[in-house]
């Protein structure tokens, strides 16, 4: 779908996909905690741990959100130089960090 809208969508939205990654090794490491501790019985620990890891994703989320927010030419020149791609990249995180909050959360 994303081809659809031309070359400079799809370089945002990879350079995008790019930067939320982070949040996605904390469901990783979740996972394999929960399952170790599901395995000897410790649901109680499965619980908290899965608090502490959203509220440590969420957190970090929204650092990470706000920096790129901030500091958005700087962060940039490491992927491209292109101002439309420029633009169009921080339109995608000003949409998409309210998105990216909440999936770290759920």
């Amino acid at each position: 779908m994303t081809n659809s809208f031309g070359e400079t969508v799809i370089a945002a939205n990879i350079i995008v996909a790019r930067v939320t990654i982070p949040t996605l090794f904390f469901r990783t490491a979740m996972t394999t905690y929960a399952r170790q501790n599901v395995g000897i019985g410790l649901y109680k620990r499965v619980k908290d741990g899965a608090v502490q890891e959203c509220a440590l994703a969420a957190g970090i989320s929204v650092v990470i959100i706000a920096l790129l927010l901030d500091f958005d030419r700087f962060f940039m020149g490491v992927f491209t130089n292109t101002s439309e791609l420029v633009e169009l990249r921080y339109q995608f995180m000003s949409i998409l960090s309210v998105g990216c909050i909440v999936f770290s959360i759920i």
